[in-house]
């Protein structure tokens, strides 16, 4: 099972799976038996079955966080980007997700992610956020301190005077 999976990456580059791509690979509807014979599958709330190979990708967490939400938009935002700009001095346990789905928490074996619903149309996104890595955007300064707004979270946390400086 491994070696399969090893090789697959190997060639492809995939270490994500959905249940009916894991179905189709091992021929069988079990995917319960499958995850119980094999250490190196884990399922992230039956949404997703990730591969734990020899050699995990840089940016696993990202790329998980982009399946768990493939067809909405997502970017890095709120405590997370605020903390990458130096506005906030903590540096969050997980990453945290602005999305045009749904709110939720997960918990992978590269950390947890937060996705947190925000009400902003594709144009508003694209203009608001900076290319980051790993195909996931970075809200800009301003941005990422409205959406914190919004949700009136942690907002004692902010550096007013780096909000406020331009560098």
């Amino acid at each position: 099972m491994r070696m399969l999976l090893e090789m697959r990456y190997r060639r492809t580059g995939q270490f994500i799976y959905t249940k009916d791509e894991i179905c189709s690979i091992f021929q069988t509807g079990n995917v319960e038996q499958l995850l119980a014979r094999s250490p190196y599958l884990v399922n992230i709330q039956f949404e997703l079955i990730v591969f734990l190979g020899s050699k995990i990708p840089s940016g696993a967490i990202e790329q998980v966080a982009l399946s768990l939400r493939k067809d909405q938009q997502c970017y890095i935002s709120f405590e997370d980007a605020l903390s990458r700009w130096h506005v906030i001095s903590q540096i969050p346990m997980m990453l945290i997700l602005a999305t045009t789905g749904e709110s939720g928490l997960y918990s992978t074996p590269f950390g947890r992610i937060e996705f947190v619903h925000v009400d902003h149309t594709d144009k508003q996104i694209l203009e608001n956020t900076v290319e980051f890595k790993y195909s996931l955007r970075l809200a800009k300064r301003w941005w990422a301190y409205e959406d914190l707004k919004c949700i009136d979270r942690c907002m004692d946390l902010i550096d007013y005077a780096k909000l406020y400086t331009d560098d």
